[in-house]
């Protein structure tokens, strides 16, 4: 069968979840046999024809100039290419910008598969104009989508609450590390067990500000590593030899290494479905500091420490020492919680079915 991606900024990821899920889905459908394209914005840096045997298609996105609304027309041209090329499959990632290409594009014979994401329309981010069109892009995908795919149990029950349509879940994966390194530390001046650890795109709703003035007003003697798309400038902490910023940091195998080796991560992220980040954590064997809410406690169950505001987070930063014999189980709990659930091969078989079957 023929397969495209569209909907991200292309592989290998740069930038986030929906990149993480498009390169390994798109290689392990390549490895079943599968032709796979998956379109990249001209301002990727990878710029081979393929990447281990995906196809890779480039298409003009003026994000520079235009922001996110390039992503509107960027979206559309991805979309139109597919069903030119006479894909029998189009998998969509996300809805903000991809609905109204599905709206007004002829798809013949090509099946849409929609990842409807998180509610867009929830993130703090947005205005109210905004939050307006990702409502109006959210009912567009649900009406017009063959195939509804939802990331997380609470997505799959909104869905058919708010619209009677039924989606299939299917998680995102996570890779176990093989092993681990410690040699990274030492470039960013860590040492083991004595930094905490947060990974997130600079958004209101992955809570990093929370973070760094949870961590200040707790006065650990451990440093706060900050791992974001672009520099935080937080108003709320005075400058801080033991905050540390990572920028643009995509490597797996470095990201784990700094996982395991913390002494906790903290997820703030907040709204959405299942979070890839926070797969990855689980995936290597670090303590894990989750924001309170449906879709986190979904995931991780009772195998995490929790937190709602600054205070919360501040307590379980002072009390991280504090001697805790479920720690070393919640670890594994979560490392087997992988291994069933969140396998990247079963994941790719999932979406395999879906297709077949449509």
């Amino acid at each position: 069968m023929k397969i495209a991606i569209a909907g991200t900024r292309g592989i290998p990821n740069q930038y986030g979840g929906f990149e993480q899920f498009a390169e390994k889905l798109s290689v392990l459908l390549v490895a079943n046999g599968h032709e796979v394209l998956v379109y990249n914005p001209n301002y990727h840096p990878y710029k081979e024809q393929y990447f281990e045997g995906v196809k890779i298609i480039r298409k003009t996105c003026h994000e520079k100039i235009l922001k996110g609304a390039a992503h509107f027309y960027y979206d559309y041209i991805c979309i139109k290419h597919a069903i030119k090329e006479r894909c029998d499959a189009v998998i969509v990632c996300g809805y903000g910008t991809s609905a109204f290409a599905l709206k007004y594009l002829n798809r013949k014979e090509t099946e849409i598969i929609v990842n409807m994401d998180g509610m867009e329309w929830k993130r703090k981010k947005y205005h109210s104009i905004s939050k307006h069109i990702l409502m109006k892009s959210e009912k567009i995908a649900v009406k017009i989508a063959d195939v509804l795919i939802a990331d997380h149990p609470g997505i799959k029950e909104y869905l058919f609450s708010s619209y009677n349509k039924e989606a299939i879940y299917i998680p995102y994966g996570a890779d176990i590390p093989v092993g681990f390194s410690s040699e990274i530390l030492q470039k960013f001046k860590l040492e083991e067990d004595n930094y905490f650890l947060t990974v997130a795109r600079d958004d209101p709703d992955n809570q990093i500000d929370t973070i760094i003035r949870a961590w200040s007003n707790s006065n650990s003697d451990r440093k706060l590593v900050v791992i974001s798309n672009k520099k935080i400038n937080s108003k709320n902490t005075n400058a801080n030899a033991n905050l540390v910023f990572i920028e643009g940091l995509y490597d797996y195998q470095k990201l784990a290494d700094l996982r395991q080796y913390s002494s906790a991560c903290i997820h703030g992220h907040s709204v959405g479905g299942t979070n890839p980040s926070l797969l990855e954590t689980m995936a290597a064997g670090a303590l894990i500091i989750a924001h309170r809410n449906e879709f986190n406690k979904g995931v991780l169950g009772e195998n995490a420490f929790y937190f709602s505001d600054i205070d919360d987070l501040s307590k379980v930063f002072k009390g991280i020492d504090i001697v805790n014999p479920d720690r070393d189980i919640w670890k594994q709990m979560n490392l087997e919680k992988i291994k069933k659930e969140y396998d990247w091969i079963k994941i790719a078989e999932k979406y395999l079915g879906v297709i077949e079957g449509g």
